[in-house]
C-alpha cells in the first residue's frame, strides 16, 4: 500500500517549506535567499506547482495500472491518506494539487470499488456501510438500470462523515463531487 507521509519541499535538497501534501515534491523552484522558503506569486514557481499538480493527478491512473498488472491494488480507498482531498479557501501550495486530483477523479475511471473501479457516470456512495455489504455491484446494477454501476469507496460510508470533524466534511464533499450520487437505505427501498 501507499504510505503518506509529511515532508517539505524539494528543491534539490528539503526546504523548510511545508506543502500540506502527502507525498513529497521536488522541482527547481526559485528560493528565498536562505534557500529555506519558496518565492511566492513568482510565474516560475506557479508553472511549477502547475506542472507538478498535473503530474501528481496522472500518476493516479499509472499508480492504478501498476497495481493491476501486478495484482496489488494501489489506488484503494486508502487514498484518500495521500490525495488533497481538501479544497484550498486561499491561495495554497496544494491547490493545483487538489484542482487537478479531483479532475482525474471526476474523468477517469479510477474511482475504487469492491472489484475494480468506476468512473464518476456510474459511481454511487452508500450512506450506510452496511449496505455495500447488503448489496452487490451486481444487485446495484439492476437497482438503478445502470449496467456499470459500482459502490465506489465502499469501506467509507457518507454517514460517518458527516459533521463530526471538517476532516470528516472534507471528505464527504470530496467523494459527493466525484460521484454520480449517494444512495440512502430510502433511495433504495423507492428503487425496489
Amino acid at each position: 500500500h501507499l504510505k503518506p507521509v509529511d515532508m517539505p519541499a524539494f528543491c534539490f535538497f528539503p526546504t523548510k517549506e511545508p506543502t500540506g501534501l502527502h507525498y513529497i515534491i521536488q522541482a527547481p523552484f526559485l528560493l528565498t535567499d536562505s534557500r529555506e522558503s519558496i518565492k511566492e506569486n513568482t510565474a516560475h514557481n506557479t508553472r511549477m506547482l502547475d506542472l507538478l499538480g498535473d503530474l501528481a493527478s496522472k500518476s493516479i491512473v499509472f499508480l492504478k495500472k501498476i497495481g493491476e498488472d501486478k495484482g496489488n491494488r494501489l489506488v484503494d480507498d486508502h487514498i484518500l491518506s495521500i490525495i488533497p482531498y481538501k479544497k484550498p479557501y486561499s491561495w495554497s501550495m496544494c491547490a493545483p494539487f487538489y484542482e487537478d486530483t479531483k479532475k482525474i477523479f471526476e474523468t477517469e475511471s479510477v474511482l475504487p470499488s469492491r472489484k475494480g473501479y468506476t468512473s464518476k457516470p456510474h459511481a454511487y456512495w452508500s450512506v450506510s456501510s452496511k449496505m455495500t455489504d447488503l448489496f452487490s455491484n451486481e444487485q446495484l446494477e439492476q437497482l438503478c438500470g445502470d449496467p456499470q454501476a459500482k459502490w465506489a469507496f465502499p469501506s467509507i460510508s457518507r454517514d460517518t462523515h458527516g459533521s463530526l470533524t471538517q476532516d470528516g466534511r472534507d471528505i464527504r464533499e470530496f467523494i459527493d463531487d466525484v460521484t454520480h450520487q449517494y444512495l440512502s437505505e430510502s433511495d433504495i427501498l423507492n428503487k425496489i
